[in-house]
């Protein structure tokens, strides 16, 4: 974890300083110490050297990433729920279609089945059973 600058740092001599800059690739860090009175020098030290008090601000922003994060956490559930149940509701409605064309399709078939296709077998159908009505009757003899 690298300090950002103007972090508050520790040295290992125990003089407090600001931190200067960041050397992320060599792991140092630069920071002006404040000496006995007002002298200030600006030594380079590793980061495992030293102790640092994060400013108040990169706390609050931390926090507030942290906020963010949780709202939008919470949004991204919301809508996912919502999202489930339009799917699962979508679900629903196509099996209620599948079904009723199920449904339709079976009684079209059974219809089918019971009419002839062509129209020559449709009048060979209605032969037969005027045929069969009037020997029924007995008028054909």
């Amino acid at each position: 974890n690298l300090p950002s600058v103007g972090d508050i740092a520790t040295t290992p001599d125990g003089y407090k300083g600001e931190v200067h800059s960041v050397n992320v690739l060599r792991q140092l860090v630069k920071v002006l110490v404040e000496l006995e009175g007002d002298e200030k020098d600006l030594q380079e030290f590793k980061v495992d050297e030293l102790k640092f008090q994060y400013k108040a601000k990169k706390a609050k922003k931390d926090v507030e990433k942290e906020s963010e994060f949780e709202e939008e956490l919470k949004l991204l559930e919301e809508e996912t729920a919502a999202d489930l149940k339009i799917s699962e509701n979508q679900n629903q409605e196509k099996k209620r279609f599948d079904k009723k064309s199920n449904n339709h399709n079976n009684n079209k078939n059974k219809d089918d089945q019971k009419k002839p296709k062509f129209k020559k077998h449709r009048d060979k159908e209605r032969e037969k059973q005027h045929d069969s009505n009037v020997t029924s009757e007995g008028t054909i003899g």
